[in-house]
């Protein structure tokens, strides 16, 4: 049997779930779990999501969050790393991170990488975590976005 996807209406446009969807008290659409890549328009342009460990337990740990106002709050991405270069000539990689496989004693798993968006700011950190390993004003910086391509890495939905 096929897997069949449900698809909604969000401020990203109308998207495929894998897992569901999360809402606010007001009923607006507040997270959902693409049921694949996808492509979203954020402060800093187009950057690709997707949770290869998406659990199916419930609906609100999405990999694609809105704010209460339709914007987007924050991805996970374990296809995409972003180079910001500051104003004093630094440049930082941030690209997803990888642990220790569930299903195989001597593989690798990867483990998305968390942007968050809130005011003039973009954050980078890890999955779970509220805090922030880096932050920038998206004023005083360039970004470029690049796929995050790695062979031979075993999460549950390969």
């Amino acid at each position: 049997m096929a897997q069949r996807y449900d698809s909604y209406k969000t401020h990203a446009g109308k998207i495929q779930t894998r897992i569901g969807f999360c809402l606010y008290p007001d009923g607006k659409i507040k997270s959902v779990e693409p049921c694949g890549i996808l492509g979203v328009n954020t402060p800093r342009g187009i950057i690709f999501t997707f949770d290869p460990d998406a659990l199916g337990i419930d609906g609100e740990s999405n990999s694609l969050v809105f704010s209460e106002d339709g914007s987007v709050k924050y991805i996970l991405t374990s296809v995409a790393q972003i180079t910001v270069f500051c104003r004093d000539g630094k440049e930082i990689i941030h690209k997803p991170s990888f642990k220790k496989s569930y299903y195989f004693d001597d593989k690798l798993a990867i483990v998305p990488m968390k942007i968050s968006f809130s005011g003039e700011c973009v954050y980078f950190g890890k999955r779970k975590s509220e805090i922030s390993d880096a932050e920038y004003e998206i004023s005083k910086c360039a970004f470029r976005i690049d796929d995050f391509v790695v062979k031979d890495c075993h999460n549950n939905c390969d």
